[in-house]
């Protein structure tokens, strides 16, 4: 395991190259845990502000839901952190696609969810 910090910005980065919402995430962490872990669309939030830290144990479920290493949530607090992201970023026209992506995907669910009321 590394000894470095985990890093909320790569989590950000690692659920929208999945194409995952806050909520999706939560949901793929507890599917995979067999809901061991009772992940919710507010501690992804606060993970992915900063504002607390997933457990060690749920990083590997969360690498796991979102297709990244264990390795990839941690920095080393080494100076190049940012030309890092960006290259696993890729091009901003990819992200901006996949975040055009991941909000026509969740007008749809929230569409369905009115449909469904």
């Amino acid at each position: 395991m590394p000894a470095s910090a985990f890093s909320p910005q790569r989590l950000v980065q690692a659920r929208l190259r999945a194409g995952m919402t806050q909520s999706d995430l939560a949901f793929k962490v507890r599917d995979l845990s067999g809901n061991r872990f009772k992940v919710t669309q507010a501690q992804v939030s606060k993970w992915e502000a900063g504002r607390s830290t997933p457990q060690a144990d749920v990083i590997p479920v969360i690498a796991e839901a979102t297709g990244q290493s264990i390795e990839y949530f941690y920095t080393s607090g080494a100076g190049d952190e940012d030309e890092e992201e960006a290259a696993l970023l890729g091009s901003p026209q990819d992200l901006a696609n996949a975040l055009q992506a991941l909000v026509e995907r969740t007008v749809r669910e929230h569409a369905r969810e009115r449909e469904a009321a």
